[in-house]
């Protein structure tokens, strides 16, 4: 079939559809005087990933999160280190996030913590073996190069995976 003819075989079945859409609408009672004409309902919309912004221009949809020790908006996960919870309650595994102001030897460092609204702030301490970090009853330990993280209670909730040991933030 040459281009031509599938161009006017196109035409033609336009127009086919188009009459005969003509008829169907014509044949139907009229509803009253006063009836809007029938139009289909618009398709759901919903929030459209990436327009949303938080209180700091940081778009949560996208994986942002604020960081103040970053002044800048971060996907955690991609930027810091993730620590593994120690004891895992129920079928959910919700890891924590160290991130460090100017390496892994910065002097603060920032947690995100899945159950706690924003992030807690750290600053270096300089007590005992290893690099420690402390902030709102949170202590980040660096010992060999493996990061923990012990809870308000002085507790081990957290630890680095085995497979992030070699891995730099």
């Amino acid at each position: 079939m040459t281009f031509r003819l599938m161009i006017a075989a196109a035409a033609l079945a336009s127009f086919a559809a188009g009459s005969t859409m003509a008829q169907t609408t014509a044949s139907q009672p009229a509803a009253g005087p006063t009836a809007a004409p029938q139009t289909p309902d618009p398709m759901p919309v919903g929030p459209m990933v990436g327009g949303d912004q938080d209180a700091h221009g940081c778009a949560p949809s996208t994986g942002y999160t604020y960081s103040t020790l970053k002044h800048d908006c971060i996907r955690v996960w991609m930027t810091g280190i993730q620590l593994m919870p120690l004891h895992p309650q129920g079928s959910a595994t919700y890891s924590a996030t160290a991130v460090f102001a100017r390496g892994r030897d910065g002097r603060r460092a920032e947690l995100f913590l899945y159950d706690h609204k924003g992030s807690v702030l750290l600053s270096k301490v300089r007590r005992g073996a290893g690099k420690r970090w402390q902030g709102e009853g949170y202590t980040l330990v660096s010992r060999n190069g493996v990061f923990s993280l012990n809870g308000p209670d002085g507790q081990e909730i957290y630890r680095q995976s085995d497979a992030q040991h070699h891995v730099s933030p």
